[in-house]
């Protein structure tokens, strides 16, 4: 069996892992799935925010972590 699968996403430098897990079928067992659903309108509604985010306090960061944090309080402020 093979270890772990990189996936290259074409996006900047991020990338993937697909790690194989072994576990026994638990059939009976009720269990909870989340998933993202990216249909045309949520695709519209993300592409609508962003063009309402103010990119210049995300480029007046310094530090990645600080310019994501500006970026997702952005994105939110506008979901609720």
């Amino acid at each position: 069996m093979e270890l772990a699968t990189v996936i290259e996403l074409e996006l900047l430098n991020h990338q993937a892992q697909v790690l194989p897990v072994l576990h026994k079928n638990h059939a009976s067992e009720n269990r909870r799935v989340l998933k993202r659903h990216f249909g045309d309108g949520n695709i519209r509604k993300f592409i609508y925010l962003l063009k309402k985010v103010t990119w210049q306090e995300v480029f007046s960061e310094t530090e990645v972590n600080a310019k994501f944090k500006v970026f997702m309080n952005s994105v939110l402020q506008f979901l609720t």
